[in-house]
């Protein structure tokens, strides 16, 4: 469970450093959060909005450094279920930009 965390923790680092200009706005550095996201990847906004991986991807490509103040950190990462190739994990996702609380559900 402490790498699964560990990997929940650093992608939403990747995140906040995106959105702050923090890190390099290149190709390699934006497969960070390519190389991680599933094909089938959606995420379901807090007001109920799926969007799909592309839709995401382009999305942060031109969100880059347009929230200099904003702060992401997640708490209680719970796993809810494992197999041999499959960690479905729960969390709370926190930000100052929007004072937005978010539980999570990630399949690693």
């Amino acid at each position: 469970m402490d790498n699964i965390e560990k990997e929940i923790t650093e992608l939403h680092q990747f995140f906040e450093s995106w959105y702050r200009g923090k890190i390099e706005n290149t190709g390699r550095t934006f497969r960070r959060l390519a190389d991680v996201l599933v094909a089938e990847f959606a995420l379901v906004t807090p007001d109920g909005h799926v969007v799909e991986r592309q839709q995401l991807l382009d999305l942060m490509r031109t969100e880059y450094a347009t929230k200099p103040e904003i702060k992401i950190w997640i708490e209680n990462c719970r796993l809810r279920f494992s197999d041999q190739n499959v960690f479905i994990v729960i969390y709370e996702e926190h930000g100052i930009d929007k004072n937005r609380k978010r539980v999570s559900p990630v399949s690693y």
